[in-house]
């Protein structure tokens, strides 16, 4: 499956299990409330306008405050992470390493505990930046880092 596509998967299915389970959730989530700006950020994101993105999806994460459920505010921060992902692989088709070295990393901490897969894949991209940027040594460190993820998720 594109890794576009993945990520969006597991977004869905965070939405889909608070619709199973809702004694997990404060009240019953309403997957419009987040979907709508999950699907409009990715809009922007795919036109390379990721500030948009971001800035629309902490606008809804503000809009709904304390009224979030755990399922909908998993989805934002995916997307957050997704969008941070996606501008990073724009900044590394620029050559601008460190850039996408820092969206990475914002990506990287957002899925390390919602998706440790992803987290794998960011770690990874870190570690080919940094040897892009001829940091041998520090690449290593993050595909070290990666390592063990990739196994743990086999």
């Amino acid at each position: 499956m594109p890794e576009r596509n993945r990520r969006h998967f597991l977004a869905y299915l965070g939405l889909s299990a608070a619709g199973i389970a809702p004694a997990l959730a404060q009240e019953p989530p309403t997957p419009g409330r987040v979907s709508e700006a999950v699907k409009e950020a990715d809009t922007l994101q795919k036109a390379g306008k990721f500030s948009e993105a971001l800035a629309l999806l902490v606008k809804r994460q503000e809009e709904l405050g304390s009224g979030i459920v755990a399922a909908e505010n998993r989805a934002l921060r995916i997307a957050v992470a997704d969008v941070h992902f996606w501008w990073a692989q724009a900044e590394n088709k620029q050559y601008a390493w460190h850039e996408a070295i820092r969206h990475f990393q914002v990506a990287f901490e957002i899925d390390k505990t919602e998706r440790i897969a992803d987290a794998a894949i960011d770690l990874n991209n870190i570690g080919a930046a940094y040897s892009s940027l001829g940091e041998k040594a520090k690449a290593l460190e993050f595909y070290n880092q990666a390592l063990p993820l990739y196994k743990q998720v086999g």
